[in-house]
C-alpha cells in the first residue's frame, strides 16, 4: 500500500470531512475553516491517499489529513492532523508528516509549530520523532461575557480608549516589548512566537490596539469570532483592558453568548500563581492542560 499526499480541493469537502467525523466525533470544525483553509492562508490542506491498495474499494480513498500554514516571516504551523480510525496505526499519520516537510521546504519555513493535550501522549511522541520539542505548557482561562457589557466609560466618539494600531505602526508598537512578553501570542490555540515581525502580523490582522490607561492589548480570532474572543495579552491596568475585550467579545459575538480566553504558562500543576489567582478573582475558569512543540 502507498499513500499519496497533495493538497485538497472543494471535491474533496466530503472525504475531509468522513475523516475529521472519524477521528474526532466531538471537534468537529473543518466545515467552519474550509474556506480559510484551502483559499484564504498561505499554505495547504493536505490529504493522505490510499494508492495501491490490495482492496481496489480502497485505492484512491482519502484517509486523513493535515493543515500547514504560514503564521508570518518564516514561522509555519502544523494542525488538524486527522487519521480516520479504519486506518490508523497504518502509517498514515507518519506520511502527512513527510508531507509537512515537503511543504515546508517549498514554503522555504525555518520553524514549525504544533500543539496538543498534554494527556495526548501519542500526538506529542509523533511531534518528538519528528524533531519537534515541547516548547511551552499552557491553560485556557475562560469567562463568559454578560451580554451588553459596556466599553470602557472613558471612551468617547473623539477619543477612544483604545484604537486598533495600523499595520505600518505594528511592529514600533511591539518591538521594545518583545523580550518582556510571553514567548507566544496565542489564538485560536495557534501560537505565533514573539519576535521581529509579529508587531506587523498582528496589526494586518486587526489584532492590535493601544490606549492610554492600557498601553497595548492583543485581542482577537483566526474563526469562530462569534463563540470566543482569545485575548492573550496586555500592559495597563487590568479593569480596563478587561472592560474592552469583553466590550469586543460581546460584540463580535452578538447575538450567541461569547467568552473571553485568556493564557497562562507554566508546569500544568502551578495552580496559585498571581496571574491565576488574578483570572479566577475576575471569574474566569480553567481548561485542560495543553502544549506546544517547535
Amino acid at each position: 500500500m502507498k499513500v499519496i499526499i497533495k493538497a485538497l480541493s472543494d471535491q474533496d469537502k466530503d472525504g475531509a470531512f468522513w475523516v475529521e467525523a472519524g477521528a474526532m466525533p466531538d471537534n468537529r470544525y473543518l466545515a467552519d475553516v474550509w474556506e480559510l483553509f484551502t483559499r484564504k492562508s498561505d499554505g495547504s490542506l493536505l490529504g493522505a491517499f490510499v494508492s495501491g491498495s490490495d482492496d481496489d474499494y480502497h485505492s484512491g480513498q482519502l484517509v486523513g489529513i493535515g493543515k500547514i500554514t504560514r503564521l508570518y516571516g518564516d514561522h509555519g504551523w502544523l494542525e488538524t492532523l486527522r487519521v480516520h480510525p479504519d486506518w490508523q496505526r497504518k502509517g498514515i499519520g507518519a506520511a502527512i508528516w513527510r508531507g509537512y516537510f515537503e511543504e515546508m521546504e517549498k514554503m522555504k519555513l525555518k520553524s514549525v509549530g504544533m500543539y496538543t493535550e498534554a494527556e495526548n501522549v501519542a500526538s506529542k511522541a509523533l511531534a518528538e520523532q519528528n524533531g519537534l520539542t515541547v516548547r511551552a505548557y499552557f491553560r485556557e482561562y475562560r469567562r463568559p461575557v454578560q451580554p451588553g457589557q459596556a466599553a470602557p466609560e472613558a471612551a468617547t466618539k473623539d477619543q477612544p480608549s483604545f484604537t486598533q494600531v495600523e499595520p505600518a505602526d505594528g511592529e514600533n508598537c511591539l518591538a521594545g516589548r518583545y523580550q518582556s512578553m510571553p514567548p507566544f501570542v496565542v489564538i485560536n490555540r495557534t501560537f505565533y512566537p514573539t519576535g521581529p515581525g509579529l508587531g506587523r502580523h498582528l496589526a494586518e490582522m486587526g489584532w492590535l490596539y493601544q490606549g492610554q490607561d492600557v498601553q497595548v492589548l492583543i485581542a482577537g480570532n483566526r474563526f469562530h469570532p462569534q463563540y470566543l474572543l482569545h485575548w492573550p495579552y496586555f500592559e495597563g491596568e487590568p479593569e480596563k483592558a478587561l472592560n474592552f475585550a469583553a466590550d469586543l467579545a460581546n460584540r463580535q459575538g452578538a447575538p450567541a453568548p461569547s467568552s473571553l480566553c485568556q493564557i497562562e504558562y507554566g508546569r500544568t500543576d502551578i495552580s496559585d500563581s498571581s496571574a491565576i489567582v488574578r483570572l479566577k478573582q475576575q471569574g474566569f475558569t480553567a481548561g485542560r492542560a495543553l502544549l506546544t512543540c517547535w
